[in-house]
């Protein structure tokens, strides 16, 4: 696969964070387990299949065209986080990056939008990260690690992703983006066909054919990739947690420790394995 491009001296300075990532366990599926995912994930894809013209028709009348903004990847006003799947992160390392150059753990939105005076910057602040820790303290066990599910593609210190071009606004790994990014600003849950704010919507009288047809695959890929993701991490899950305590007094404070001193410890779950990851974090605005 041919590097879309290289990160530069620059690219890597405006990243808000590094990461160390040390596998702690490595997907081990016994037949049984396999068999189960894929039944659960099977039923799933027959459950939609009879609802995709219904699906399909919802994103028709959408009226959705993309205005080659970048708003979507940006961090202006909304949560711009982009969740990776672990066949995600793996087209992205083929590619010729390596995971603790766009890999943060799943975190809440730590960007805040300053004051339409100071022409709505935003801005990474101590005292904010401070009280996001505060919200996940369930998730934090004895030690200060933060117990998360999954990742995320990392931004600068402005809520840009990693990989969107500022001059062109364009997506340098467009080819290989993740599903998220594929599919916005659709998505499928509980209730079927959901939409993100998004500029490109209402903009025209109906979604051009193929282009719906398109995102219609695209959105059912990527809920079923996730389920499947999501099923083959409750093992991992079950083994790690059961061994800790959570949501102690003691831990909290051994988080917000961590974080004055320029580091947060997590232990991050997704469908391949178990990871003890430790991330600088950036310099903060107080």
């Amino acid at each position: 696969m041919t590097v879309p491009f290289s990160l530069s001296e620059s690219d890597l300075t405006s990243v808000p964070a590094s990461c160390k990532i040390v596998t702690l366990s490595s997907v081990s599926s016994e037949p049984a387990f396999e068999k189960t995912v894929s039944s659960k994930v099977l039923r799933l894809a027959d459950y939609y299949s009879g609802r995709l013209s219904k699906i399909q028709k919802g994103i028709e009348t959408a009226g959705f065209s993309c205005t080659l903004c970048g708003q979507c990847c940006q961090r202006n006003e909304a949560d711009n986080s982009v969740f990776l799947l672990p066949s995600e992160i793996e087209k992205i390392e083929a590619a010729g990056f390596k995971k603790e150059t766009f890999l943060l753990p799943l975190f809440p939105d730590f960007y805040t939008v300053c004051p339409s005076e100071s022409g709505g910057a935003v801005s990474i602040e101590l005292n904010r990260f401070s009280e996001l820790i505060k919200t996940v303290a369930d998730h934090i066990d004895e030690s200060g690690r933060i117990h998360t599910f999954g990742w995320m593609l990392q931004r600068s210190e402005t809520g840009r992703c990693l990989f969107l071009d500022a001059s062109t606004r364009k997506c340098r790994i467009y080819e290989i983006r993740p599903g998220l990014c594929r599919t916005y600003p659709f998505y499928l849950d509980e209730n079927g066909l959901e939409e993100c704010e998004c500029g490109g919507l209402a903009g025209k009288d109906g979604t051009d054919t193929d282009l719906s047809r398109e995102l219609t695959n695209a959105v059912l890929e990527r809920m079923l990739a996730e389920q499947d993701d999501f099923l083959r991490t409750q093992p991992y899950v079950e083994k790690e947690r059961n061994g800790h305590t959570f949501g102690t007094e003691n831990g909290l404070e051994k988080a917000l420790d961590d974080l004055k001193s320029g580091v947060l410890k997590y232990v991050v779950y997704d469908g391949s394995g178990i990871y003890y990851v430790k991330v600088r974090m950036p310099v903060f605005h107080k």
